[in-house]
């Protein structure tokens, strides 16, 4: 062989060297790198060295022009390719197409990343080889691509045994430590709820307390079965939100309690309890009532002293069926925009057992603002109430509630009052006459006006229509009969909510507002329903309404779930009539044209 083939062949040879050291340095093998140009300069000297007589006359030629347009569009791709890498590492896109959006951070995590107004370490006990150190780095990053000011670190526990020593850190318990000035809170699960629940916690200084109900057959904070609501008080946490359960009675509602739950009671609450409530709204409390269709609450009257019912009916809905649930399960995509519980609120909802809400009122007062939340699809239908009660209530837990009540009642729960109770008292010292008896209609106390003249005439007219009230007893709710439900036609409201500013108690003092939510189910919320669709969603999004927390509200991280597909008789039979007959003849008839085509040519 001539010396002028061996240099063409290492030349092609040095080539190769020359285009794959580019992949050899994106590994990071650099020495291999030094290695493979030094060889392929070699091979190209030896090339030019044999070769220098013909370079001329073979680069004239049309096969020299086609394999230079090769190696320059392979040199631009190759170059493309190292800039759409660039760009890749500098700023990291992805797009999730899963139906949950389950591979991408939340907008509730977003937007509490985005608000962050101060720096939050999370230092990672973990070492490299372990599971979770790639699990928690893969989060770290995207906490961090959102908000500048979160910052991480993985700490090997083996090679600086100091620090997770100082750091109080043991292989069994929490490993990975969020700080924020003198505050710390520590994550044992690489999950995004787990993640910013700890940031929440180090960022947020103070915690609202929620009062739930009890004593009265109502859903409780720590049972765990179908019907409680220990999922939701799990997750409240992560809200900024601090539930508590109280036993409402002759006393105040304590003075922290920012919202009051009443989570489906089962058997009426007393006119104690009730005045209770009200005088709780009245000083600009927070009501957040679920009530399930078939219930005797007592709370009739202090829910239509701000124009808010539940009806006594129960909604059905035959679409329910086609999602695979009850018609009596009604699922809800249909939101009120306007309102900041569900605007961009996408995600359906399913109430089991539910009743329809209304309003008294068409206009209602002034200062006073009543709109209906969600609604049920228009081919929904209502239904006369069965005669057993749903659900059934277990005779010990009744009897839980009831000496729960009853303790509330006693001298030694009684607590005497302190100057910030005085301070916060319905009525102001020019009407101590007037404020032995609530106001008969809250409304009308939370429209008053600001003058003096109009305050006294309200209060006056407010005392009188007490005394006129207090001797009629309330009536109770009238079932509508079957006729009458037959006749209307959907779409149904199914939660609402009301309104009110309130004057400042002292001069000078801060304006207040009373919130009320209604929803005709108390099931969307336990622990049976509460991880379905947006129930849970839902859920937090009035009670952060409610708490006046509007940064709070908004659609939570999901769960990776199954995707279905349900269909109706009548789409089955279409399906199966485009499978089995529509799609095999339309083939075999354009097969056989062309075959006639062809045979007539």
């Amino acid at each position: 062989m001539q010396l002028k083939h061996v240099g063409r062949i290492l030349a092609a040879l040095g080539g190769l060297l020359l285009v794959s050291s580019v992949l050899t340095w994106m590994i990071g093998a650099e020495s291999f790198v030094k290695l493979k140009l030094v060889t392929a300069l070699a091979f190209f000297a030896f090339f030019f060295a044999t070769n220098w007589r013909h370079i001329g006359t073979t680069s004239a030629g049309r096969s020299s022009f086609f394999v230079g347009a090769s190696a320059v569009s392979a040199l631009a791709v190759l170059a493309l390719l190292c800039l759409a890498n660039y760009v890749a590492v500098k700023r990291p896109m992805s797009w999730d197409f899963t139906s949950n959006q389950i591979h991408q951070l939340s907008t509730d995590t977003q937007a509490t990343l985005r608000s962050l107004g101060q720096d939050v370490m999370a230092t990672a006990f973990v070492r490299a080889d372990e599971e979770a150190h790639a699990l928690f780095k893969a989060l770290f990053e995207k906490y961090a691509a959102i908000s500048p000011r979160f910052r991480f670190e993985f700490v090997d526990p083996l090679k600086d045994p100091l620090r997770a020593t100082q750091m109080n850190i043991r292989q069994d318990g929490p490993r990975v430590v969020l700080t924020s000035e003198d505050r710390e809170s520590r994550v044992s699960l690489p999950t995004e709820e787990a993640l910013t629940n700890a940031l929440l916690s180090v960022t947020r200084i103070e915690r609202k307390k929620v009062g739930f109900s009890v004593g009265r057959g109502e859903a409780r904070l720590g049972d765990t079965r179908e019907h409680g609501l220990s999922s939701m008080a799990r997750r409240m946490a992560g809200e900024g939100l601090e539930p508590v359960e109280i036993a409402l009675g002759k006393d105040d509602i304590a003075q922290d309690i920012e919202v009051v739950v009443v989570a489906g009671p089962q058997t009426p609450f007393d006119s104690d309890a009730v005045d209770t409530l009200r005088r709780f709204l009245l000083r600009g409390g927070r009501l957040f009532a679920l009530v399930e269709p078939m219930a005797e609450t007592g709370l009739d009257g202090l829910l239509s002293e701000f124009d808010l019912a539940v009806e006594r009916a129960l909604i059905l809905d035959a679409e329910s069926r086609l999602q695979g649930g009850s018609e009596a399960m009604p699922l809800i995509s249909d939101y009120n925009p306007n309102e900041e519980i569900t605007r961009g609120f996408q995600v359906a909802t399913v109430f089991p057992t539910a009743a329809p809400v209304k309003l008294l009122v068409d206009d209602p007062h002034p200062g006073v603002a009543m709109t209906q939340l969600a609604f049920t699809t228009r081919t929904a239908r209502l239904g006369a109430l069965p005669d057993a009660p749903l659900p059934a209530i277990a005779a010990d837990e009744l009897k839980a509630d009831a000496d729960a009540a009853a303790k509330a009642d006693t001298p030694d729960a009684a607590q005497p009052p302190t100057d910030a109770d005085a301070r916060d008292a319905i009525t102001t010292t020019d009407a101590d006459a007037a404020s032995q008896t609530p106001p008969a209609n809250a409304m009308d106390s939370a429209a008053a006006s600001d003058t003096t003249d109009k305050a006294a005439d309200a209060k006056t007219d407010a005392a009188a229509k007490a005394d006129d009230d207090a001797s009629a007893p309330v009536p109770a709710k009238a079932a509508p009969s079957a006729e009458e439900l037959a006749r209307r036609q959907g779409p149904f409201p199914i939660a609402a909510r009301a309104s009110a500013l309130l004057p400042p108690l002292t001069e000078g003092g801060e304006d207040r507002e009373l919130r009320v939510v209604l929803v005709g189910d108390r099931d969307f919320a336990t622990n049976g329903y509460s991880s379905v669709l947006g129930n849970e969603d839902f859920f937090l999004n009035s009670l952060n309404w409610l708490a006046s927390q509007a940064e709070r509200i908004t659609i939570r991280p999901k769960l990776r779930t199954a995707s279905r597909l349900y269909m109706t008789p009548e789409r089955q039979a279409m399906m199966t009539f485009f499978v089995i007959d529509l799609l095999p003849i339309t083939i075999l008839a354009f097969g056989l044209t062309l075959w006639m085509l062809r045979r007539s040519k």
